[in-house]
């Protein structure tokens, strides 16, 4: 298994905590980002970014909406 390939990421305040325990507990960042990469697929991992964003603009709106 080569790991020669490095990317700079930003990542939000919830996945920072995560790594943060994952880091706690032993495990390698890096050996993280790429187990779940290669196990999602480039389909997954867009199809989530998109559910994530949905679901993001709905709890949006629905705060919106009980601040009226």
């Amino acid at each position: 298994m080569s790991m020669g390939n490095q990317y700079s990421i930003t990542v939000s305040d919830e996945s920072e905590a995560i790594l943060r325990e994952l880091k706690e507990k032993g495990w390698k960042i890096s050996q993280m980002f790429d187990v779940a990469i290669k196990t999602l697929g480039a389909q997954a991992l867009m199809h989530l970014h998109g559910v994530h964003r949905r679901s993001d603009q709905l709890l949006n709106q629905m705060d919106e909406e009980l601040s009226e």
